[in-house]
């Protein structure tokens, strides 16, 4: 990899990140300028987002991992009818992560009683993606190796010293923020990303999904999804700043491998049904009403206005779904790193950390890779390395970013650029972030798993 002139890291940061006004990298100054989720959906804003996308695409530089290994792309928590919150199918699954480009998928079905989720799940290649089945249950994702799941009523620390146990079995913390004790035992990581958990805190959204929704929203959200999926739903994208810190104070005890929750259920959905010739209900996921619309007031280019006398009372006039598999798969993404596409070679990555973290609805981060370098000898992200006078971090990407080289938990370095090489003096715990500029925002793009200098 070619490395950086030296001008002195404070020159070069300055020169670099000035020209995009930002001359903090503090969390406080990352998120200053981010929009309030409505004004992000705004038909206008969410045009100059994807010219944004589009810019930043064009300036797409592949990249080699110097390490042999596969960037396998892959969706961990994902739910299907399996599940008592879901109408997604497995074959769905198939075809959206065909589509979206995903080859890997860690389903989490929720434990049912009249059967057993794991052994009723779909396990090794199907049309190319890999599927490996687990649960989610008490904040748990869990990956047995035991084909058969044990569905007594365990305590959490209980569940985490079963399947951690079993070998390579898999156990990660679902929904983090939930989490108050933290004394549970040796599971191998936690979301340090969960899209439910995002959406979560959008309060004034959620009122415009849960509550009585009057047509001129839902025509809104219809037209943004239609014809801007990918923007419509990084709407709710935060940066994770807490769950940050949490993983950053756990990873100074003994690794902690972060993961992106995708929280995929495909359940989100608007249905339209024929009340009398002149109004319209509104139904929701879960085929509750929702409020009625007077068609006598909806303009006249509405789609679903010709179909009104034709259609029988309680004959459905139209469906929006907000998240199909394929647009939750596309948006953020656990990149694992492994030797090839098996599924113990993924739980093998797994738990050694070699993965990262990016939301892939902006652009490919495949073939990223954060290293320690020492003479002939070379370290992957989630590994330890022993500090030595000559010892080296390496990060490379697909795109210049703002990036964060966080140590401790603290910012010790940032800039811009497409590459970073390092020396490293002092031990700790050191991980890379990278943010991307869309239009008037920064947006968190990619977080690597730690490398831990003892």
């Amino acid at each position: 990899m070619k490395r950086p002139r030296r001008l002195g890291w404070s020159l070069a940061v300055t020169v670099c990140v000035a020209g995009l006004g930002w001359t903090q990298m503090t969390d406080r100054a990352l998120t200053a300028r981010r929009l309030p989720t409505p004004e992000r959906l705004r038909i206008t804003r969410l045009k100059a987002t994807h010219e944004a996308v589009v810019a930043l695409r064009a300036q797409h530089r592949p990249v080699k991992s110097p390490d042999g290994l596969l960037d396998l792309r892959c969706v961990i928590h994902a739910h299907s009818s399996l599940s008592h919150d879901s109408r997604g199918t497995l074959e769905g699954m198939v075809k959206a992560a065909r589509v979206a480009g995903v080859q890997v998928i860690m389903t989490t079905e929720h434990l049912a009683k009249d059967r057993d989720v794991v052994a009723h799940g779909l396990r090794g290649l199907h049309s190319g993606v890999l599927f490996i089945a687990g649960t989610e249950e008490q904040n748990l994702l869990t990956f047995p190796t035991m084909l058969k799941h044990d569905g007594t009523a365990l305590s959490r620390s209980a569940r985490i010293r079963l399947f951690a146990g079993q070998p390579h079995g898999l156990v990660f913390i679902a929904h983090p923020e939930e989490i108050e004790d933290w004394a549970l035992g040796p599971f191998h990581g936690m979301e340090i990303y969960n899209t439910h958990a995002d959406l979560k805190d959008e309060l004034e959204l959620l009122r415009m999904l849960t509550k009585d929704i009057e047509f001129d929203t839902a025509a809104k959200l219809w037209e943004a999804w239609k014809f801007l999926p990918a923007e419509s739903l990084a709407c709710i994208q935060d940066a994770p700043l807490e769950i940050l810190k949490r993983w950053d104070s756990l990873t100074l005890q003994r690794r902690v491998v972060g993961i992106a929750g995708n929280d995929s259920h495909e359940n989100t959905r608007f249905i339209l049904k024929k009340k009398d010739d002149s109004h319209v209900e509104l139904f929701d996921f879960y085929n509750q009403p929702r409020g009625v619309i007077d068609a006598r007031t909806v303009p006249a280019a509405t789609p679903w206005l010709r179909l009104l006398r034709q259609k029988k009372i309680g004959d459905r006039l139209m469906t929006a779904t907000l998240d199909p598999y394929e647009h939750s798969f596309r948006y953020v993404n656990t990149h694992v790193l492994a030797r090839e596409q098996t599924e113990i070679a993924v739980r093998e990555a797994l738990a050694a950390g070699h993965a990262y973290v990016s939301f892939d609805w902006i652009a490919d981060p495949s073939g990223t890779f954060f290293r320690a370098i020492d003479g002939a000898v070379t370290t992957l992200q989630g590994d330890e390395v022993k500090r030595s006078p000559t010892l080296a971090l390496e990060f490379g990407t697909t795109l210049e970013v703002v990036y964060r080289l966080i140590h401790n938990g603290e910012v010790q370095q940032f800039g811009t650029g497409r590459s970073l090489h390092v020396p490293i003096t002092q031990p700790g715990v050191y991980r890379v972030e990278c943010w991307l500029q869309l239009g008037d925002e920064l947006r968190p793009w990619l977080y690597t798993n730690p490398i831990y200098v003892r």
